[in-house]
């Protein structure tokens, strides 16, 4: 398993866990995409960018600090409260998962990951042949770092 793909299932897990996130979208809550005809709302995590922007402790051969971006956003119908409803949930996404600094396992190192911030927001619409939708989230800046020891 990867640090991305365990900070996804930190992620994933955390929501499901917030009863009041699961209460509104139930256990829909996918990475990239919903699978075809799912029912809004959900929320759909999606690796944006990262990278090792902080260096490389060159003597100890490992990363100091790596900076993940990823998109987070709740898809409604319009019909179904639109963004009004939308903006509930994300608020309540913001609140799970802003100030957070976890620890996690991965393969044999253990790691933190720190959500300090949201750096961009998400807002449109989309539609198909027969439905309108509200997309609503934001960017999350999220460090991974080596745990001490």
């Amino acid at each position: 398993m990867s640090v991305p793909s365990a900070l996804e299932t930190y992620v994933i897990e955390k929501l499901l866990a917030d009863t009041e996130v699961s209460a509104l979208v139930g256990t829909k809550v996918h990475v990239s995409m919903a699978p075809t005809n799912t029912s809004p709302p959900y929320i759909i995590l999606s690796r944006r960018s990262g990278g090792k922007e902080f260096g490389i402790d060159e003597e100890a051969n490992q990363f100091l600090q790596e900076a993940l971006r990823y998109n987070i956003k709740v898809v409604t119908f319009v019909p179904d409260g639109g963004y009004v409803q939308g903006d509930a949930i994300f608020e309540k996404i913001q609140q799970s998962l802003l100030g957070n600094e976890v620890p996690i396992e991965v393969n044999s190192g253990s790691y933190f990951l720190d959500f300090p911030r949201m750096e961009d927001d998400i807002r449109f619409m989309s539609s198909d042949n027969e439905k309108e939708y509200c997309h609503v989230g934001g960017v999350f800046l999220i460090y991974v770092y080596p745990s001490e020891g």
